[in-house]
């Protein structure tokens, strides 16, 4: 659950008399993930990752790839295929625990609000206040997890799966707006 970069700030601003603009922006570094081999390929019934007895094997990096070069960034497909091959029987792989990075994620919601008194109501403490918000203003798409499963490891030499590395889900909804009215009093 780490994430090396985590800001969240928010501002409140009153550039008149009775209007308000505020909002909270979002911003963290991917979450680290590890790819997986879906077979207990190492046959040790044990797993580097999730502790004794559960869980699946990593893959080995290709031949002058690692951890550096493995991530497209592309949601399509998340990692090069290329960068990962089937470990060998009876062997662990060599690809670290959470040694990859995750998307990002950045959002910025915004409202702007109009305050009028209320001159009659509770002695002229009473307002009204319009109200309109956009949540994920900027309508970015923030990525869930990339398909961690590289490969079945059911044969040797076995190419990548093609679902490996792709995101299927997104983990904010796109821009969305409400407007209210608020009556104190």
């Amino acid at each position: 659950f780490h994430a090396e970069h985590n800001w969240v700030t928010n501002f409140v601003w009153e550039p008149f008399a009775g209007w308000r603009l505020s909002g909270i922006a979002r911003m963290r570094s991917g979450s680290p993930v590890t790819p997986f081999v879906q077979t207990n390929r190492s046959r040790s019934s044990w797993s580097p990752s999730l502790g004794p007895g559960t869980g699946p094997d990593r893959p080995n990096y290709a031949p002058g790839r690692g951890s550096a070069n493995a991530v497209t960034g592309n949601p399509a497909q998340w990692f090069d295929p290329t960068a990962f091959a089937l470990q060998p029987a009876g062997t662990f792989g060599n690809v670290g625990r959470n040694e990859l990075l995750g998307p990002d994620l950045r959002a910025v919601d915004m409202a702007l609000s109009k305050f009028f008194t209320l001159g009659r109501v509770s002695a002229g403490r009473g307002r009204i206040e319009l109200r309109a918000e956009v949540f994920n203003i900027f309508n970015r798409a923030n990525f869930g997890p990339p398909s961690l499963v590289a490969f079945s490891g059911t044969t040797d030499n076995e190419q990548p799966l093609a679902s490996f590395g792709q995101i299927r889900t997104t983990v904010t909804a796109g821009r969305q707006g409400q407007v209210g009215v608020r009556i104190s009093f």
